[in-house]
């Protein structure tokens, strides 16, 4: 019998080979590789950015902030690093301005990863001059004037790169701020228009006599500024921390405070030293255990420096679980005092920081506790930490006795 045709006509092979090119044309006209932002995504946001930059040269901060702010969520799937790093660069600008230096640092920190990833030479150097000028912003804000000098001398190595007159001035104000009056006389010189009113603002603000602090006010910053038992304490930028993570919680009422040590060896006194140090401790929070931040809300060093770890106002990761994190201040002790004790520096800032932290929130001296009693009284395992030493200076302090042998 004879074979019937199909009344169905196959498409020939050149259209296909043409719908073929059209279908790879458009995937790969509306995608990247990885599933990352679209071409038209990634032009959006330029013109985005560029506008916001725009708003922030005029001193519309808040309209710049609003967009710098919408976009840093995107910008951790942007594929153009130079893009990515231009937001945070805008944020942090735009956090510095509204007041709050050490979430600009965290930033600039993201803003240098992305910097590093960068392959065009010009553009690495130019984003490299604006992160070394900005974290100079940071330094000048609390008062590092020699580490903020050499982050403007850094940013003035890329000519050309930013605004001339406004990085003189800086490197003019720091020079005075340091007592190196010629340096900054050099410096005044080559300020083209020295008139402008910024430059008169921060020469008021910075080599102005500080203003008396306020006895009273309602803003616990202000009350721990006020407040003489408050340790001097470092921020979080100067350790260059990342940003924490969307999964905390806050720490609720605090009602005790618990003492741990790193128990990893370290005696360093050094502050860049430390810094990198509280900044592995973080990394290994962070992507080893998988938590939000660093677990600590303070670290003291060996120097007796105090170093703000975790933000105050959220939970921590220190003591166990949920509900011994909960309410409750976590304190490391950085080094390993399984056999030693602390240092004379380090008995007194731990002294004054447990005698703040309990005045500022109510808190009785026999709720201060070492890692080891909050697990063992609540039944949740042993531990060592913070050793011997240690806890005998933490129930000597709650005794109301703050004697304790060292080694």
């Amino acid at each position: 019998m004879a074979r019937r045709r199909s009344s169905k006509r196959r498409p020939s092979p050149l259209l296909v080979f043409f719908v073929l090119i059209g279908i790879a044309h458009v995937t790969s006209s509306c995608s990247s590789p990885g599933g990352g932002p679209t071409i038209s995504g990634n032009t959006d946001t330029r013109l985005e950015v560029s506008r916001a930059e725009s708003d922030l040269g005029r001193g519309n901060v808040a309209q710049a902030a609003a967009v710098f702010d919408k976009l840093a969520g995107r910008a951790m799937t942007l594929t153009d690093h130079q893009l990515a790093a231009r937001v945070l660069l805008g944020r942090a600008e735009c956090r510095l301005r509204q007041g709050d230096p050490s979430a600009a640092g965290e930033d600039l920190l993201r803003a240098d990863t992305r910097n590093r990833q960068i392959t065009n030479a010009g553009e690495k150097r130019s984003i490299d001059a604006r992160i070394a000028f900005l974290n100079g912003e940071v330094d000048l804000e609390q008062r590092d004037w020699n580490g903020a000098h050499t982050h403007y001398k850094r940013a003035a190595e890329v000519p050309g790169a930013l605004d001339a007159d406004r990085l003189n001035h800086r490197l003019a104000l720091t020079a005075k701020l340091l007592n190196r009056t010629a340096e900054a006389s050099s410096y005044r010189a080559r300020i083209r228009n020295p008139s402008r009113s910024e430059f008169a603002t921060l020469d008021a603000r910075f080599t102005a006599p500080p203003p008396q602090p306020k006895t009273s006010s309602s803003a616990p910053a202000a009350v721990a500024a006020a407040d003489p038992s408050a340790p001097p304490i470092l921020p979080r930028a100067k350790w260059n921390a990342r940003a924490a993570t969307w999964d905390k919680d806050p720490i609720g009422k605090i009602w005790r405070v618990t003492v741990h040590h790193s128990a990893t060896p370290f005696d360093s006194t050094d502050t860049a030293m430390t810094a990198a140090h509280i900044s592995g401790i973080q990394r290994t929070h962070q992507g080893d255990r998988g938590w939000a931040d660093i677990g600590y809300h303070f670290l003291v060093d060996r120097a007796g420096r105090i170093w703000e770890g975790r933000e105050l106002r959220w939970q921590g990761a220190h003591a166990g679980n949920h509900e011994l994190n909960a309410g409750n201040v976590g304190i490391c002790v950085l080094g390993d005092y399984s056999s030693r004790g602390l240092s004379s520096a380090q008995e007194s800032s731990l002294t004054r920081l447990l005698d703040w932290l309990r005045k500022k929130n109510g808190v009785a001296a026999g709720n201060v506790f070492t890692h080891r009693e909050v697990r063992e009284h609540n039944d949740h395992g042993s531990s060592e930490c913070p050793g011997p030493k240690i806890t005998a200076f933490v129930k000597r302090y709650r005794s109301g006795s703050k004697a304790v042998a060292k080694g």
